[in-house]
């Protein structure tokens, strides 16, 4: 688990927010929570399911000792091989993993950010997928399938 040091450079916010997360919205480069206050992310880095289709030591547990840390968020790092169905790397429980850990994230008050890590260069054959120059035009698949799911949900 990496704490997000630099967050609040990609997100230019006004103030600090400890509350939990219940849905944001956004006004102009700010994220404001429900009762209309600025909100800064805190939060940590789950990685594993951008080289493991399965994820490693994923738990409820682990997102509760974030928690109780002080994040109200988790960033997710993903892989479009894994996501994809009709690439050579496709896992076809990849996506229920990812949703599994969005379910629990979210039970805590804690918003998601859902991270594209490893991609395969534009090569739905390529056996194995890394960090690449992103977007390639099957991460813009990737992320149209994504948007599909998590779209209407305010802490993804």
């Amino acid at each position: 688990m990496h704490l997000f040091n630099n967050l609040a450079t990609l997100l230019i916010l006004s103030s600090l927010c400890f509350l939990d997360v219940s849905g944001y919205t956004t006004s102009g480069n700010k994220i404001i929570d429900p009762n209309g206050n600025p909100v800064l992310l805190r939060g940590f880095a789950r990685p594993s399911l951008e080289w493991n289709a399965n994820g490693e030591s994923l738990s409820l547990n682990d997102y509760t000792l974030m928690k109780n840390k002080g994040a109200n968020a988790v960033r997710i790092a993903l892989n479009q091989c894994f996501w994809l169905s009709n690439h050579a790397g496709y896992s076809s429980s990849y996506k229920s993993t990812v949703a599994q850990q969005v379910t629990w994230i979210k039970s805590l008050g804690m918003a998601v950010i859902l991270d594209l890590h490893w991609s395969d260069k534009g090569n739905l054959q390529l056996a194995s997928c890394g960090q690449q120059n992103m977007a390639d035009s099957n991460s813009i698949t990737f992320w149209s399938q994504v948007a599909a799911i998590y779209k209407n949900d305010p802490m993804v």
